[in-house]
């Protein structure tokens, strides 16, 4: 599967510019904060933490079971919304924005 080895990349990339936001954490949340039926964990968790915990070790679940990616989902608008005073994080908007891109074309 060709889309792999980008999407792959994307998510490091999603990874560094977390880390360069200074908004990677390095001690994992209770299960129960994991564990919200919430879209994107809105009840528990802060937008980066769900992307930290939530999003990325499913993306990297997947690609290491060599798994189709889910289709008919857009991170961007999301983000956007509770990013919009905050133009600090415009890097990591920028990776998801091409992680929506890439899904879109799989």
């Amino acid at each position: 599967m060709t889309h792999l080895i980008p999407f792959s990349a994307l998510l490091t990339a999603l990874e560094k510019e977390l880390k360069a936001a200074a908004l990677w954490q390095h001690q994992k949340p209770k299960v129960h904060y994991l564990q919200s039926k919430e879209p994107f964990s809105l009840d528990i968790l802060h937008p980066h933490e769900w992307l930290q915990w939530i999003f990325l070790p499913r993306m990297q679940q997947l690609l290491a079971d060599n798994a189709p990616l889910p289709q008919g989902f857009l991170l961007t608008p999301y983000f956007v919304e509770v990013w919009q005073e905050q133009p600090q994080y415009q890097a990591i908007l920028n990776v998801l924005h091409q992680i929506d891109k890439a899904v879109a074309s799989c």
